[in-house]
């Protein structure tokens, strides 16, 4: 996933979203456009940063939960 890759090559979230950025506008698919058809490239910037920000969340999620566990299991260790 493109969130993986961007938070696996940086240690900080320092530069991380212009990556964000360049990859996803590098992914995108670009049609050609003839007559009277219409792109909205607002909408579709805002559908890929929603769906980044969403997986995001979920990596926060995660690693909430694994930070959970390490605390229970500090807590078990120190208690011996």
């Amino acid at each position: 996933m493109l969130i993986n890759y961007v938070f696996s090559t940086t240690n900080t979230c320092n530069g991380g979203l212009p990556m964000v950025v360049e990859d996803l506008q590098a992914s995108t698919l670009r049609l050609p456009v003839t007559g009277e058809e219409m792109v909205n490239i607002e909408r579709l910037k805002v559908e890929g940063m929603n769906t980044l920000i969403s997986e995001v969340a979920i990596t926060a999620a995660q690693e909430k939960t694994m930070l959970d566990e390490c605390e229970m299991l500090l807590a078990s260790v120190a208690a011996m």
